[in-house]
């Protein structure tokens, strides 16, 4: 006979199908948990699991503001590079290899405008440059067996050099706006120093120094030939 005052029989049931659910439920989740234990463990039984190896083309470090203050990544040309910001994401440390496999690594302040900068063609050229906030550039560049220290320009022009090679003696070139050299002052082969002024095409106009220890004072003109000379 039927019990109106108890639950039904199908009440019963679902009941019973509810628990059995939920208990099902727990062993999946327990199992899993265990699965993962068990292979951290086997991978490091000492500490945390830490990956070989991690791939990514790009990888952004952010601050507690979500502000990116580091990248890893390629640029926009393709090169490597290794980027810092400031809180103002503003990029002022660059480091990357450019075409060529040429490494640089340039300071920047936080207007953008380069103060620093390293950079170095493999077997032929490594320079070290300063900037000011004008653009204007101060740099040691060494070729092979030529050294030299180049000022230049806001607009990168060389404007002068002084430099030494292997070969020749020691020499201060005074160049125009458009890098044509205008003024030399030189040791010769003998050491005696001369100073050498040249126009505006680069053609040598006159020459004051010394000739076997003895002064000389040389007018040319545009073909090179001797228009005055003294003693």
């Amino acid at each position: 006979m039927h019990d109106a005052t108890g639950p039904s029989v199908e009440q019963r049931l679902e009941r019973l199908e509810r628990a059995n659910r939920r208990w099902k439920t727990g062993v999946a989740l327990a199992a899993s948990a265990l699965g993962v234990a068990l292979v951290l463990g086997a991978a490091n039984p000492n500490g945390p699991n830490i990956a070989e190896e991690l791939r990514a083309k790009r990888v952004v470090v952010v601050d507690e503001n979500n502000r990116p203050r580091a990248t890893l990544g390629p640029s926009s040309y393709g090169a490597p590079s290794l980027r810092l910001y400031d809180e103002h994401e503003k990029e002022l440390v660059t480091l990357e290899v450019l075409p060529g496999s040429v490494p640089s690594m340039t300071f920047s302040d936080p207007d953008g405008q380069a103060a620093m900068w390293l950079i170095a063609w493999p077997g032929v050229t490594t320079g070290l440059a300063f900037g000011d906030a004008d653009g204007n550039a101060i740099g040691l560049i060494v070729e092979r067996d030529n050294m030299r220290l180049t000022f230049a320009d806001n607009a990168g022009q060389a404007r002068a050099a002084l430099g030494l090679t292997a070969e020749e003696p020691p020499s201060l070139v005074l160049a125009d706006r458009e890098g044509t050299p205008r003024a030399e002052l030189s040791l010769q082969e003998d050491e005696d120093p001369q100073l050498v002024f040249s126009d505006k095409y680069g053609s040598e106009r006159a020459r004051v120094g010394l000739q076997r220890g003895r002064p000389l004072i040389d007018f040319l003109d545009e073909t090179g030939k001797t228009l005055w000379t003294a003693p």
